[in-house]
């Protein structure tokens, strides 16, 4: 039986989820339309991990209000933010246009849609993770889809929306530690998006 989740919780991770969706929206609209071009957003990245390492992060008021708002009491450091922003570089940094946007609507949209589904209205568990959902998947899946084929072709959107979407219910590792999947999900979604186009 699915745990229920307080009001609280709900507010705090339908903000959470929809700042994710916001910040993805907001980046391909600058990039799109050249108003942030590549050397602008990688100067506005640096400088945001300067600051961020920079200062005490619940003594800062910017931090703490941010922290209060958007992230879980266990999950307070903000990482998810600057790997959201990194991995969203990269993916514009070595990509065709069109193609690391539409990649970084799926990070947007996918990511966001599907843990906030999966997370509330998910009761299937996931043949591939127990811990997580089929809604949520699913629901990502058409979410990712739905937003990708702004910028490329259905097949492609398809595929990369279908692979990424059931990647995500893992959590991959590196040397141990956690990969973000603020990070890698844009770029290997740029990736099979990159490869199924050439097919």
């Amino acid at each position: 039986m699915k745990k229920k989740e307080s009001k609280e919780t709900k507010k705090l991770e339908t903000r959470r989820q929809l700042f994710h969706l916001v910040t993805g929206i907001l980046i391909v609209i600058l990039l799109y339309f050249e108003i942030m071009p590549i050397w602008l957003f990688f100067i506005i990245m640096i400088t945001g991990i300067i600051v961020y390492n920079a200062w005490e992060k619940e003594a800062n008021p910017i931090f703490a209000w941010f922290f209060r708002h958007f992230e879980r009491k266990e999950e307070r450091e903000g990482t998810g933010a600057l790997w959201y922003a990194i991995g969203c570089f990269i993916t514009a940094l070595l990509f065709e246009k069109n193609v690391a946007l539409a990649a970084i609507l799926i990070l947007a949209g996918g990511d966001s849609v599907s843990h906030w589904v999966g997370r509330f209205y998910g009761r299937i568990p996931h043949p591939l993770n127990k811990k997580k959902n089929v809604e949520g998947t699913v629901a990502g899946i058409i979410a990712a889809f739905g937003a990708a084929v702004f910028f490329v072709p259905n097949l492609p959107a398809f595929i990369a929306s279908v692979i990424i979407m059931n990647m995500e219910v893992f959590d991959w590792k590196l040397f141990g530690r956690r990969i973000d999947d603020n990070f890698w999900i844009p770029i290997v979604a740029a990736l099979i998006i990159t490869g199924v186009s050439l097919l």
